[in-house]
């Protein structure tokens, strides 16, 4: 199984932490995120490659990081030619790059690469290799007006998804997607038909949208702490979580 991690974009709203280095490189308490995600992939049974997807403005900070990375020899990296905002690929399609430079053609899991989560990932990669699912990372927060932030699940009794809105003002339930997908070999391709049919590309959970209307995808729920790293007000809150957990 490989790892593709998705860290191109440019983290306007953390400026000006992020006006000159990536999101997925910045420090929560000793050690930047994008480390923290690879421990979680790591660790995983079965993971052959990690492959992190930046974008041309600082792909030489993700060189001079993987240098120094103790597990160098089984982390790609790839630049999608991007240089600022405006001209961003968006998500999808620098999966679908990272898919055909890497060569990926069995099953995959994808992670946000500004996420922090602490919960382990091996529950969820069992279940999803069990009945070798489409399946997607769930968190429960707070509060509705929290979960408009992000794209929010319904599920049914057999843990598929019958409902899922893309930051909905008046979001169905505070069941959020975390911006963590496993998808099988069979899914691969649905990728390239979704881009080409023109679709939004910024976003992961529209494409995850569009194939849970046309086939079976699940949802699996994490517990622990996550944080999706996208204002200043999520990165403290994250820093604040990880040094509870190393107290």
């Amino acid at each position: 199984m490989h790892v593709v991690i998705l860290a191109a974009g440019y983290g306007t709203r953390l400026y000006p932490l992020t006006k000159h280095r990536p999101k997925a490189l910045l420090l929560l308490g000793r050690r930047r995120l994008l480390d923290l995600l690879l421990d979680r992939c790591l660790a995983l049974p079965g993971v052959e490659r990690v492959w992190v997807v930046s974008n041309h403005r600082y792909i030489a900070q993700f060189r001079r990081w993987r240098a120094a990375h103790p597990q160098r020899a089984r982390i790609r990296l790839i630049d999608d030619g991007s240089t600022s905002n405006e001209n961003r690929r968006g998500a999808v399609r620098d999966l679908q790059l990272a898919l055909r430079r890497g060569n990926i053609q069995g099953s995959v899991l994808v992670v946000a690469g500004d996420n922090y989560f602490s919960s382990s990932l091996e529950g969820f990669l069992r279940a999803a290799r069990r009945r070798d699912r489409t399946m997607i990372g769930l968190h429960v927060v707070a509060s509705r007006r929290l979960a408009a932030r992000y794209g929010t699940v319904r599920l049914d009794g057999a843990g598929r998804i019958s409902r899922f809105d893309e930051k909905s003002p008046h979001p169905a339930t505070r069941t959020a997607a975390m911006g963590l997908y496993a998808l099988p070999r069979r899914v691969l391709p649905r990728i390239d038909d979704y881009l080409r049919r023109g679709a939004q590309a910024d976003a992961p959970g529209y494409f995850v949208q569009w194939l849970s209307s046309r086939m079976p995808v699940y949802g699996y729920r994490l517990g622990g702490d996550w944080f999706d790293i996208g204002d200043l007000a999520s990165y403290r809150r994250a820093i604040a979580a990880v040094r509870r957990s190393v107290a």
